[in-house]
């Protein structure tokens, strides 16, 4: 499934969300702040959606720094690619054929559906329902 990418500032205007009224973060936590912040229950909810959040960023929208809390959807919708780095699925795949190939390996993309089959014959195996 193709994921359609925006900003930040394009999520909060799709979703009514007032970044005034994000939780304070401090300037730079600590890695098992954050960690915690994603693993522990309660789990924050997504700024934009409510889900359960997986994605953590803090910015400051201008009166200090702000958790902005995002469920995988739009944590990934709004991840920023590193400079240089493929951003379409045939740019990521041509990239890792390449490392693949310097390896001597091979490549073979499986469907969604296909990595299903496979991870239910896995858990299976493990006696797993």
């Amino acid at each position: 499934m193709a994921r359609e990418r925006m900003t930040l500032a394009e999520l909060f205007r799709r979703h009514g969300v007032d970044p005034d009224a994000l939780p304070h973060a401090p300037p730079s936590p600590p890695d098992s702040e954050v960690r915690k912040r994603i693993t522990q229950p309660p789990l924050q909810p997504c700024a934009a959606c409510g889900e359960d959040s997986s994605h953590i960023l803090i910015r400051d929208f201008g009166d200090g720094p702000r958790w902005v809390d995002l469920c995988g959807e739009h944590g990934w919708a709004t991840a920023e690619p590193a400079p240089g780095m493929p951003t379409t699925l045939e740019g990521i795949l041509a990239d890792a054929r390449e490392v693949a190939a310097e390896l001597g390996l091979e490549l073979h993309p499986i469907s969604p559906e296909e990595f299903q089959e496979m991870a239910h014959r896995a858990r299976k195996r493990r006696g797993q329902p």
